[in-house]
């Protein structure tokens, strides 16, 4: 399974993302990050490389929030199940509300993200639909959790 990984992190913060794409490899998942494609325009050719998952991660201190933002958008269009994990500090523009999946995390105290997560992905396995809401959390349930829990504050 192919996911691609659209982030917008401080250089602080940078080191998690080989710590999740190590995570999601030992899941036999092939990781494709944003950075990888293009450090200036955003991906949109989400169909050529067959991604069977989208993963969005907005924090207030991130420098690419607005390429991660349409590489979502892109990633909707293109009918990709997607999974959006936006620290509470970062203030989505309104439109972005109403779009599938959307987990608020609290780096100080990520256990409601968490149980969210693991709730959907609970409630999508034994859901008998099979649409790309509930595939989203049954593919990416996984890597949300690790990458909550890698940006928490929590040891």
């Amino acid at each position: 399974m192919k996911v691609f990984l659209s982030y917008s992190l401080n250089n602080s913060n940078l080191y998690v993302i080989p710590m999740l794409v190590t995570h999601l490899k030992k899941q036999n998942m092939e990781v494709l990050t944003s950075y990888e494609t293009s450090n200036i325009a955003p991906f949109n050719n989400f169909q050529s490389m067959n991604a069977s998952l989208f993963i969005a991660l907005l924090t207030k201190s991130g420098n690419q929030n607005e390429k991660v933002s349409k590489e979502w958008n892109n990633a909707i269009k293109s009918k990709i199940p997607t999974i959006a994990l936006i620290e509470n500090s970062f203030k989505l523009p309104d439109q972005f509300n109403n779009w599938p999946n959307i987990i608020r995390f609290d780096r100080t105290n990520p256990s409601k993200s968490i149980s969210q997560i693991q709730a959907n992905r609970t409630s999508s396995v034994n859901s008998e639909k099979n649409d790309s809401n509930a595939l989203a959390w049954i593919l990416g349930g996984i890597a949300a959790i690790a990458l909550i829990k890698l940006l928490s504050d929590d040891d």
